[in-house]
């Protein structure tokens, strides 16, 4: 709370697409945020469609050439997300990834058109995309085993197991998901070693890391071996696993 953003240091600011606004007024949230936009880009979100991410593209280049040409706005920040929905969905080398590129030289074009004379344009990514070739759908598995299961979108009704996947190279697993206070492996085991052992078993899961309580975690893998990590600060400790309680 004490760390300014960029939208408090440059007072005449404005945003597309940014979930970060504080300092920025809300007339000045010229996509994601206000009311219209949001309804668009959450609906174009949730229905899982490729091409209207490029109509959104389209609309904030719009509306960020109009703040710096007509608005002259000291900032402005804007991201494009059709690439990354696009490359996600269909692959970094889809034709549409050059339509998505497009947008983005265009907008570059046209603020150069007439820039003003301290006119700087900075061009950023957050990561970057390599093909996938095999997929393992882990809500879709852990469900075939008998399994309520909830995943990112769709995170309402009952369930004892969610699914929640970061990127394309990690997943986390709730169990135990009736509980009201977060609970360790050793309450959990009892009823969840043998999902856990199965998962570590398949050919997807390269790496499994299990809380044992708030000071140490159990570190599998079936072809190097197991460790028990624990935590002694200001260092940590480890331990090659006793036995097999995975069973990998």
């Amino acid at each position: 709370a004490s760390a300014p953003t960029i939208f408090e240091l440059a007072p005449r600011s404005a945003a597309a697409m940014s979930i970060i606004t504080r300092g920025l007024p809300s007339s000045l949230r010229l996509m994601w945020l206000t009311p219209r936009s949001a309804v668009r880009a959450i609906a174009t979100h949730f229905r899982g469609g490729i091409d209207p991410w490029l109509d959104v593209d389209r609309e904030t280049s719009m509306k960020v050439i109009r703040a710096v040409q007509d608005d002259a706005m000291s900032f402005v920040f804007a991201a494009f997300m059709g690439i990354d929905k696009i490359s996600h969905a269909r692959g970094q080398e889809d034709p549409a990834i050059v339509d998505a590129l497009r947008i983005m030289d265009d907008t570059v074009a046209r603020l150069l058109e007439r820039p003003p004379d301290s006119l700087r344009v900075w061009i950023a990514s957050d990561h970057g995309h390599s093909r996938v070739s095999r997929h393992d759908d882990l809500q879709r598995v852990i469900a075939d085993r008998g399994h309520r299961t909830m995943a990112h979108p769709w995170v309402h009704g009952r369930a004892d197991v969610a699914v929640m996947v970061s990127g394309n190279a990690m997943a986390h697993i709730y169990a135990g998901l009736e509980r009201r206070s977060r609970p360790g492996w050793r309450d959990l085991g009892a009823r969840w070693t043998e999902l856990a052992q199965w998962l570590a078993r398949r050919d997807s899961i390269d790496l499994m890391m299990i809380p044992q309580d708030r000071g140490s975690a159990l570190v599998a893998s079936r072809a190097r071996g197991q460790a028990a990590i624990r935590v002694c600060r200001p260092r940590f400790s480890y331990d090659a696993g006793d036995g097999d309680p995975l069973g990998v």
